[in-house]
């Protein structure tokens, strides 16, 4: 048993999403419009299987680094950031029809 003292001497972080937030930071190839990137990027987040439901994506350049953009959301385990930091430049690499 923890004594009550040892509870109430320490904060408790509560959260009604359970799931970690990762932060990823993706090079963003040079085919893609600058005013199309954040709305890429979200829609490559959003369709990940490791991504959670209703979550919310941040998108921001990266200021000293040209075509690099951070990206953060909440996926289901910190296990996934690197499934889904590989996931990210595969969905935004040019098509055929691009």
């Amino acid at each position: 048993a923890i004594p009550n003292q040892k509870v109430l001497h320490h904060s408790t972080l509560i959260s009604d999403q359970p799931w970690p937030t990762v932060t990823i930071e993706v090079r963003v190839p040079d085919a893609i419009a600058e005013h199309e990137i954040a709305e890429r990027l979200r829609e490559a987040t959003l369709t990940a299987p490791w991504v959670t439901p209703c979550a919310d994506v941040r998108c921001a350049p990266v200021p000293a680094r040209p075509k690099h953009w951070v990206v953060e959301t909440r996926v289901f385990s910190a296990t996934m950031r690197s499934e889904l930091a590989a996931h990210l430049p595969l969905r935004l690499a040019p098509t055929e029809e691009s």
